[in-house]
């Protein structure tokens, strides 16, 4: 990075910057200590990680059990759709239903499990990029043993009627699992599990200013769950490994540190930026999103171009998902946009520390190109 350029930082949405609080308590528990040792030491690890758990649990209103720490996001997802085919015969692999608007995270772990020979359905967006709950139910079977949708997508920043789908779904079919990828939603929208219904839900640390190596699993008192892989009984036994205590403590600090402000404010930079953008973009993002999200196309420009020359500029934004780097995001290509969108957008995502300042400098780069 070039030291006479002021960063623009507009790519939280990948990676969040931490947030002091964070980067404390990860130094704080980086000390000696495994949490599974029966010392001194092993109790205050272990006490650490369960202020963690609890810290969590708080935020999703569930109990402290229910929570599983993971290695982030990718793994929390992998863990409840795969944890829950586990064990199936290939004779008779189960059902599952995913939305267009997937993470990798989720989309990847489908993709899996049909070239595996699961049956899988996919549901497209409507035109503004969300899903309906009765889109979703449509699509349950007797034999659907999970149905995964997105609370915020990444891609383009419309909210889910998570708890709405939970109810189609389990009027058609009781027995069904709804997982809800929340790591783009977790701080930002709803996301108590008691009002969602939701049956198991996943969150990424590096979202929410945390310190990017741990996630966390939400999954509701009797779901049965199997574990990726084997080894030691840590949290559960369906997540084997030394829990990685920094970044847990990292992430349960960012989580007391959130304010509901934040919010507020995230909505006000997005909805100056497309005010300020919608003269001469494209405007992809719903007017029904998230407070931190806008993905727009400028014209005639391909978005990994202006990614590069806003970079330049010291502005940083992104082309969709960092996990899908250098592709269409799918979930664009899903809502039959008009044609080249897709290919041009560009995905802003302010944190609390963002400004209009840094939109103002996005704004005139563009037109500058």
């Amino acid at each position: 990075m070039t030291d006479n350029i002021k960063t623009r930082y507009l790519d939280s949405a990948a990676a969040a910057p931490p947030c002091p609080e964070a980067l404390e308590a990860f130094r704080e528990a980086s000390g000696p200590g495994n949490p599974s040792s029966i010392h001194a030491l092993g109790a205050d690890a272990a006490a650490c990680l369960e202020r963690a758990r609890e810290t969590v649990a708080g935020a999703l209103g569930c109990k402290p059990g229910e929570i599983v720490f993971t290695s982030g996001g990718t793994e929390s997802a992998a863990l409840a759709i795969l944890g829950a085919v586990r064990g199936y015969p290939a004779s008779e692999p189960p059902h599952i239903v995913v939305t267009a608007l997937e993470h990798p995270a989720v989309a990847g772990q489908a993709a899996r499990l049909k070239a595996r020979g699961f049956s899988v359905s996919t549901v497209a967006p409507d035109r503004d990029g969300g899903v309906e709950a009765a889109s979703v139910a449509a699509q349950v079977r007797e034999n659907t043993l999970i149905v995964s949708c997105v609370t915020v997508c990444g891609e383009n920043g419309a909210v889910l009627p998570v708890g709405e789908i939970v109810k189609a779904v389990k009027a058609v079919n009781p027995k069904t699992l709804v997982h809800t990828d929340a790591a783009q939603g977790f701080l930002r929208v709803d996301c108590h599990v008691g009002r969602t219904g939701v049956d198991l839900l996943s969150l990424s640390a590096g979202k929410i200013g945390g310190v990017c190596g741990a996630g966390a699993l939400y999954a509701r008192g009797g779901v049965k769950l199997n574990p990726l892989w084997g080894g030691g009984g840590q949290e559960g036994g369906l997540r084997p490994g030394t829990e990685a205590l920094p970044s847990i403590a990292a992430m349960a600090a960012a989580v007391r540190a959130w304010k509901p402000e934040y919010n507020t404010h995230m909505r006000g930079l997005t909805e100056y930026a497309r005010e300020a953008l919608r003269s001469f973009a494209y405007i992809v993002t719903p007017l029904d999103c998230a407070p931190h999200i806008l993905t727009f196309a400028p014209p005639d420009l391909p978005a990994q171009v202006a990614v590069r020359k806003l970079s330049d500029l010291g502005v940083y934004v992104s082309a969709g998902a960092a996990c899908g780097r250098g592709r269409v995001p799918k979930a664009l290509k899903a809502m039959r946009l008009p044609q080249g969108v897709p290919e041009r957008a560009v995905r802003l995502s302010v944190h609390p520390g963002s400004t209009r300042e840094d939109i103002d400098v996005l704004v005139m780069g563009l037109k500058s190109f």
